[in-house]
């Protein structure tokens, strides 16, 4: 009996011990997988850790590269110079970045930004397209001159319309105590408005709190600062247009010598754009016209007729001599002073090594320049129509540009091709005529009765004196006593690189000085794009000048204008320009 009770706790002994083998084992086992559960998710934390730290490095290639884009005075030139790359390091990872040239979009250059991330055997490659923004509206300064130091607040004022997105530089420190625009009544704003200034002051002011609620379409701050206000960005880009022209079409750089006869005389070079009886874009140019200025004492302060004094970067102001009446030479077409010639032989091909864009007119004036037709020149061949632009072409000159009667586009093409505006009056989306006009100077619309106050122009030995505007009922043909229409119509790329845009001889105070048509203001209608270094006075609402109705040409914003000289600060990408991949490298 005791034996078969040993034998039974021997059995029962040995039963535990395999269940405790078996129990070990299990836990073994658990363990194991535990374990290794434990390192599998350490590695997905280490590999998802990795891979996005090769991506913030890749996008912090990426901003660094557009960051070095946004401060090249011309990027161009810049990547001319040498192919630009650059890094960036971090604890656990690096990125690297090169630029490029890639492309034109008709007249608008593409860049290319390949950005590569990495961190450990992880990578990643970001390769992006952009190309510069363009605003409808950019202004260097959002103030006037008025004085030879001093410029005043400038206001958007009821009546007018601004159709177009605005972008504005800080005019002091982006977070100073003032605001950089000022409003007066209800004008309105259609669409977005943007600010290099801070919304709030240094403080902690809110100082756009009242003025939130008048741009409807959004106000946004902080944005990159247009280069307009820059010199030296204006020489290189000047020259570039040059140099375009040297290369390829050099008879189209005119060098105008003023009358020797007319003291202070300006040298002018005279251009009429029509579309002739035959359905053809033309372009009739007169050289070595001559400007009688009319220019006051800076003391005087009864107008605001003032540029940017050279080398000043936009920090001093001087009077200037605005448009009084100019001289063609005598018998200009029988010495060759006077061609004509189709806008399309305008055309050069912009290139940027092997890479050619789409063909447009260029014409670059070493001097001042004078655009428009009179109504008697208007009359006087039937079926041929004056002040109108067939093609695309820009004007770029070293002075200023003087505008004397109304400048629209074509809705037409040389092959015969219809192209109906839309309802607004806008161009069609399709259509491909375009005019561009850059002045290192200013651009104005002339006062057409200036002339009136100056006296009957005097004879002046081998030239003719050339009317301008629209002749006033009646008096004789090619009498001094002219007008310009109401409404002015402008459609353009204006670029002003030494000023501001507007109307010559708005009288300060409260009476007018210019002529109008009727009344004491006459109404501006700008479609396009304008780029101005600082604010130019178009009007003063109810005494002189223009009331405003700016619309946005959105064809001009895809770079339609040959030689467009952009100066935005700021580099976006294009539709389906961005592109991502990630790679695992091996060792």
């Amino acid at each position: 009996m005791r034996k078969c009770t040993r034998q039974l706790r021997k059995q029962q002994a040995g039963g535990v011990l395999v269940l405790a083998m078996i129990l070990l084992l299990i836990l073994s086992i658990m363990g194991l997988s535990m374990l290794t559960a434990a390192v599998g998710v350490q590695q997905q934390s280490i590999r998802v850790k990795r891979e996005a730290a090769a991506a913030a490095a890749a996008e912090a290639a990426y901003e660094q590269a557009v960051f070095w884009m946004c401060r090249q005075p011309d990027l161009f030139l810049a990547i001319d110079q040498a192919e630009p790359t650059g890094t960036v390091t971090f604890p656990d990872s690096a990125g690297w970045y090169s630029i490029r040239f890639a492309a034109f979009a008709d007249y608008r250059p593409v860049f290319e930004v390949l950005a590569h991330g990495q961190s450990g055997l992880f990578e990643k490659n970001i390769r992006v397209f952009l190309v510069q923004a363009i605003t409808g509206w950019e202004m260097g300064s959002c103030r006037v001159p008025s004085g030879y130091t001093a410029t005043t607040e400038v206001f958007f004022a009821d009546r007018e319309i601004i159709d177009m997105p605005i972008h504005i530089n800080s005019f002091q420190s982006p977070d100073d105590e003032n605001i950089d625009i000022h409003v007066q009544g209800n004008p309105d704003f259609r669409q977005p408005v943007s600010m290099s200034e801070s919304r709030h002051s240094a403080s902690g002011k809110d100082k756009y709190s009242a003025l939130i609620d008048t741009f409807d379409n959004g106000i946004y701050f902080n944005q990159p600062q247009s280069r307009i206000s820059d010199e030296e960005t204006i020489r290189i880009k000047l020259d570039w247009f040059r140099k375009i022209l040297e290369e390829q079409k050099p008879d189209l750089i005119l060098n105008p010598a003023a009358s020797p006869h007319i003291s202070g005389g300006l040298p002018t070079v005279h251009l009429e754009f029509f579309v002739g009886t035959d359905g053809i874009g033309y372009l009739r140019i007169t050289n070595h016209c001559t400007v009688r200025g009319y220019q006051r004492n800076i003391s005087q302060t009864d107008t605001w007729d003032y540029k940017i004094t050279p080398g000043t970067d936009g920090k001093r102001f001087e009077k200037y001599p605005i448009y009084g009446y100019h001289y063609i030479p005598e018998n200009a077409s029988a010495t060759g002073q006077q061609t004509t010639r189709t806008v399309q032989s305008t055309y050069v091909t912009p290139t940027y090594g092997t890479i050619q864009g789409t063909p447009g007119g260029e014409l670059f004036v070493d001097g001042h320049v004078v655009i428009g037709s009179s109504s008697e020149e208007a009359a006087s061949v039937p079926g041929r129509v004056m002040n109108l632009v067939q093609g695309r072409i820009t004007v770029v000159a070293t002075g200023n540009i003087w505008l004397t009667n109304s400048i629209q586009v074509s809705d037409r093409d040389d092959a015969g091709g219809s192209y109906p505006r839309l309802a607004d009056g806008r161009p069609a989306h399709e259509n491909p005529n375009s005019l561009g006009l850059v002045a290192r100077g200013v651009v104005k619309i002339i006062d057409p009765g200036l002339v009136e106050k100056l006296g009957q122009p005097p004879y002046v030995p081998n030239t003719v004196y050339q009317p301008v505007g629209i002749l006033d009922l009646g008096r004789p043909a090619h009498s001094h006593h002219r007008h310009l229409p109401d409404p002015l119509i402008v459609e353009a790329a204006v670029t002003v690189c030494g000023g501001g845009w507007g109307a010559e001889n708005v009288l300060r105070g409260s009476y007018g000085g210019r002529k109008e048509q009727s009344g004491k203001t006459d109404d501006l209608l700008f479609r396009g794009l304008l780029v101005e270094a600082i604010r130019g006075v178009v009007g003063v609402i109810g005494t002189d000048g223009y009331v405003k109705q700016y619309y946005l040409d959105e064809r001009l914003t895809r770079g339609i204008v040959p030689g467009n000289l952009w100066f935005k600060g700021k580099y976006i990408p294009v539709p389906g320009g961005w592109i991502e991949s990630r790679n695992l490298t091996t060792e």
